[in-house]
């Protein structure tokens, strides 16, 4: 956590250090992995405590299955992982940590509570699947074969537990995309028709741009809705844009165009 400062996603950051650090075995991996993900789940609270005070509230706090982790450094929080958020904050001595989390409170829109919303970053949130059109009881299929429970949460749309390895059972991409359900919604803005006008916002032979495209989830489900629009994509960052590139690949979408490039 000392070396990482920010420059490139975590997730690549950590591909570089453990194939610089050959020691580490899978559950190595993951075990560290686990405890950085949920350091930042920690947003700006507990920042007076030191870095390993941090980790292992953290870990405590994101926990809900005792772990080896607690078991060797914190004995007593580790029989106490199942209690809810508050309660373990108070075992923990840290009940005003919740107030820190998130400290733009000022900036949140109306209706939007600063606390749920904070204690929400402790909670891993679900998996989930965007099923491409005429793929959608395929994918279901290899999930029940595979033995992978699933909750459906719309035709297009499944949600799994988030640790769940997909990538051999279905044809990512191809047949699914993983694709947050609140950025899945988004498609049904596109449906909307202007005021006055019975036309939808969106038609089959419009000029599109996603101008932040970052790997191209928002820009595969249009394409799958409207299969003849007019495509570009654009991000700030080249090394997105060749991520992008190979999604679109791997989804059979060939006529778009790309541009790398700060709006």
């Amino acid at each position: 956590m000392q070396q990482y400062h920010g420059e490139e996603p975590l997730a690549s950051f950590l591909k570089k250090f453990f194939s610089l650090q050959k020691k580490y075995g899978s559950k190595d991996r993951k075990t560290i992995s686990h405890l950085c993900y949920c350091f930042f789940r920690l947003g700006k609270g507990g920042d007076k405590l030191s870095m390993e005070e941090r980790l292992i509230l953290a870990l405590f706090l994101c926990s809900t299955q005792q772990n080896e982790v607690l078991l060797e450094l914190k004995p007593e929080w580790n029989q106490q992982v199942e209690l809810s958020l508050k309660q373990k904050l108070a075992i923990a001595e840290n009940a005003g940590l919740i107030n820190d989390v998130f400290p733009w409170q000022d900036e949140l829109s109306n209706g939007i509570d600063p606390i749920k919303l904070s204690e929400s970053f402790f909670v891993q949130p679900d998996l989930f699947l965007r099923l491409r059109p005429g793929k959608e009881e395929i994918v279901k299929e290899k999930l029940q074969s595979a033995g992978i429970n699933f909750n459906v949460i719309s035709d297009s749309c499944v949600a799994l537990s988030n640790s769940t390895r997909i990538d051999s059972v279905i044809e990512l991409n191809k047949e699914a995309v993983i694709q947050d359900y609140s950025s899945q919604r988004v498609g049904e803005l596109f449906h909307l028709v202007r005021p006055g006008q019975p036309v939808p916002i969106l038609r089959e032979s419009d000029q599109v741009w996603d101008c932040c495209a970052a790997s191209g989830g928002k820009s595969i489900m249009l394409y799958d809705l409207y299969p003849n629009i007019d495509l570009t994509v654009s991000d700030i960052r080249e090394s997105i844009i060749i991520n992008l590139k190979k999604r679109f690949k791997e989804a059979d979408i060939t006529k778009y165009k790309s541009i790398v490039g700060d709006v």
